[in-house]
């Protein structure tokens, strides 16, 4: 499980310490809900609210969500959404 101490120890950008999948702490969802006004927020999905890149003509988010319990990195992923959207289109 990555830690929002052991990014920050790290000295890296979010990713490439995150890659899609990844489970994460739960501070790292708190993190991202208080970092800026959310694009995103649900009780099993965060997103950050600053885009991170545009695909497809439409924003992408640094995206937190919650399965079974337990947190994970999902990538940058259009609002609302928990695929990255270049994951979507690869054959």
């Amino acid at each position: 499980m990555k830690t929002l101490a052991g990014w920050h120890e790290s000295g890296q950008e979010l990713t490439p310490y995150l890659q899609p999948g990844d489970e994460v702490e739960e501070a790292f969802s708190d993190w991202a809900l208080n970092l800026l006004p959310p694009a995103f927020w649900s009780s099993s999905l965060v997103q950050i609210g600053e885009p991170h890149s545009h695909i497809d003509g439409r924003p992408t988010f640094p995206t937190f969500y919650r399965e079974g319990g337990r947190w994970f990195f999902g990538g940058y992923c259009h609002r609302g959404k928990i695929a990255e959207p270049y994951l979507l289109t690869r054959t």
